[in-house]
């Protein structure tokens, strides 16, 4: 049973406000019940107090990244920042009212 995903957050990461849309937590719920809870069993209470623990305790991602060329493509090359966190990253698009915004948190798998 998945929980209710509410509308658009804004939490504090890194000291600034940062709003976390609908899709972006839902891909982290999903993500962390598909990588994190079938390995460990365990399921976040509040899946939006995690992910928020989660980027503050995250750094800036290094450039260089193949899959960092697409995602500013697809989003109109507008800046964007990546950060990351153990094994999970996440992408920040900057709108052009340096509005920050959660549009995806991944699981970074190491080959």
């Amino acid at each position: 049973m998945s929980a209710i995903i509410p509308p658009p957050i804004e939490v504090i990461s890194q000291g600034k406000p940062l709003i976390v849309t609908k899709h972006a937590l839902k891909q982290f719920e999903s993500r962390w019940r598909r990588y994190v809870s079938d390995k460990h069993g365990s399921v976040p209470k509040d899946f939006t107090k995690t992910l928020t623990k989660l980027l503050n305790k995250s750094s800036l991602e290094p450039a260089g990244s193949p899959g960092r060329v697409i995602r500013i493509m697809n989003h109109g090359f507008k800046p964007m920042e990546f950060r990351i966190n153990e094994k999970w990253r996440f992408v920040i698009l900057i709108n052009n009212e340096d509005k920050r915004i959660l549009v995806t948190a991944e699981r970074i798998f190491k080959k």
